[in-house]
């Protein structure tokens, strides 16, 4: 069986106060006690390769003790050897390296690792030091550790940067000599997190990075709900997931994840920092990961999407977050089958800034009330208004009573034209086509000036949401107007390529295609699914590429 432990398994005690307990200054997944972390996040091996790790270093902490660029490297770690009994360490290799070699080995996201490395002993950062050699091995026989760990030294003597206990395994005082250096306790602090996770499951064997032994170790850290075995051949208990932690808070364990936090470190204080460090930004003092839940990120959602709120609708626009702010107008721009559109808000929705609220129903939509006649809505002056409609106008320009959209008295626009629409020529917010080359046009605003936008072809059609129900017949005043830009692929849609996904976005030349990944931030962070893809043909995508569409 593998010597982890010279006597019982020993809980983390460190309470991590070296990292700032202060609230973080970018918003981020709010802290929850009872859920610390999802499991997904925290076995995510996948957020960082050993290379990205290196060069997320080098560009972030040129004064961090792991840093590539200072010189920094250490023994390989390679997992436990039941041949001879003892952990395995390769060659020298980086930081990154070891890193990401260690959390393959034990199915933990190398992002926890990192933010365990600076709540223990700030390495990652190296804001108090890099002292190599501490505490030093050498001083085992002087120091007064007692019989239960020996031979043994003193815990870090410096405010942090103990290279020698980097995760403070089993270190609240004293330190076992054979737990310590950098790579060893690389190695036994990841074990212990996954160990905690999986057993507060009562999982004894079969996991990855379950190690031979692994069973015989009794847990006595928190349990998530259900009926579960602290050790192999013990008594099975049903646990209800309540804990209180050393600082005498009472939580409610829902998974895994948090139950292997509290084990490591069984204050709120300490999980308070691993949770400043994870999700506070880079520029702020902490690692800036991203969010603790799999279902959220700091990346906001594409322009041109709907989210949800506090109960509110948005639409990301302009890279900030306009408020639709009641039913009547969502549906004169996106009609009742837009609500299937709206996606949960991010964090990084919520940090957008305000954008101007979208109150006014859309240009071109025919409503009335209760006792009122029938308006369109268009612009004078440059402001959207709603104009009166005459009855010749309304039979001229081809509308239909069909149309014509209830609008509660309460939310009737307040700007008005200042006179009644008799014109031959249809207002902006129109769908028109010329018979003459059967091209379909948008008519619209730009510049200050009416203008007809050509919609180029079905794609633009249908990802504009366009309804062929109410295009209208052109006349002579709407051929007569100027040429606009025309009316390409909506912004934000995603599009279901031969060669991956995409989602459209817009730059100073028009329309470009991005590409959308990887999977979990699609699916599971922005919450995507393939049905809100729409189809298209290589021939018919965008020509030009943009960057990534990546969350953070």
């Amino acid at each position: 069986m593998k010597k982890i432990f010279s006597a019982l398994l020993v809980l983390v005690l460190v309470v991590g106060l070296l990292a700032p307990l202060t609230p973080r200054v970018s918003a981020a997944t709010p802290f929850n006690p009872n859920n610390l972390m999802d499991d997904f996040t925290f076995e995510n091996t996948g957020t960082m390769s050993a290379g990205s790790i290196d060069s997320w270093l080098n560009s972030n902490f040129a004064s961090g003790c792991i840093t590539p660029s200072t010189g920094f490297t250490t023994a390989d770690p390679q997992g436990w050897s039941d041949a001879q009994n003892k952990y395995l360490f390769g060659s020298s290799v980086s930081g990154g390296q070891a890193v990401h070699d260690v959390a393959v080995n034990y199915n933990i996201n190398p992002q926890v690792i990192l933010t365990t490395l600076q709540k223990e002993q700030s390495i990652v950062t190296g804001g108090v030091g890099c002292h190599s050699n501490s505490p030093d091995p050498a001083t085992a026989a002087n120091s007064p550790c007692g019989t239960a760990k020996t031979p043994c030294t003193i815990a870090c003597p410096y405010s942090g940067g103990c290279m020698n206990i980097a995760m403070s395994y089993g270190c609240p005082n004293y330190c076992s000599v054979a737990d310590e250096g950098f790579s060893m306790q690389l190695t036994l602090g990841t074990w212990l997190l996954r160990f905690g996770e999986q057993r507060a499951y009562g999982n004894l064997t079969g996991y990855k990075g379950y190690e031979t032994g692994d069973q015989n170790f009794t847990y006595s850290g928190p349990m998530t709900q259900g009926y579960r075995q602290r050790v192999a051949g013990g008594s099975t208990i049903y646990y209800d997931g309540s804990y209180t932690t050393s600082d005498g808070t009472s939580v409610t364990i829902t998974n895994g994840t948090t139950a292997s936090l509290y084990y490591y470190t069984p204050f709120i204080s300490g999980n308070l920092s691993f949770d400043n460090i994870f999700q506070g930004a880079i520029s702020d003092g902490y690692l800036g990961f991203g969010s603790v839940s799999a279902t959220d990120t700091f990346t906001a959602h594409p322009n041109g999407t709907l989210v949800a709120s506090g109960g509110k609708v948005y639409l990301i626009s302009n890279n900030t977050r306009q408020w639709i702010t009641n039913g009547d107008v969502f549906q004169s721009y996106y009609g009742w089958g837009g609500w299937s559109l709206i996606k949960p808000a991010s964090i990084g929705d919520a940090n957008l800034p305000a954008g101007a609220n979208i109150s006014t129903l859309a240009p071109g939509t025919i409503f009335r009330s209760t006792n009122t006649p029938t308006y369109i809505m268009t612009y004078q002056s440059g402001s959207l208004v709603k104009q009166e409609i005459s009855l010749a106008a309304f039979n001229a320009l081809g509308y239909s009573w069909d149309q014509v959209t209830y609008v509660p008295p309460g939310e009737m626009p307040t700007a008005t034209a200042s006179n009644i629409l008799f014109a031959s020529a249809h207002p902006a917010g129109t769908l028109v086509v010329d018979w003459s080359n059967g091209r379909t046009y948008l008519l619209d605003m730009q510049g200050g000036q009416l203008v007809k936008r050509y919609v180029y072809g079905p794609n633009a059609f249908n990802t504009n949401r366009f309804d062929w129900g109410k295009v209208k017949s052109a006349t002579s005043a709407d051929v007569a107007l100027p040429n606009g830009t025309n009316v390409d692929i909506a912004q934000g849609t995603i599009l279901l390529a031969p060669d991956g996904i995409y989602v459209a976005d817009y730059d100073a030349n028009g329309v470009i295609k991005r590409p959308f990944g990887p999977w979990e931030c699609f699916a599971y962070r922005l919450h995507y699914s393939l049905s809100d893809g729409y189809p298209i043909s290589s021939g018919a995508m965008p020509t030009r590429s943009g960057s990534l569409f990546t969350c953070s």
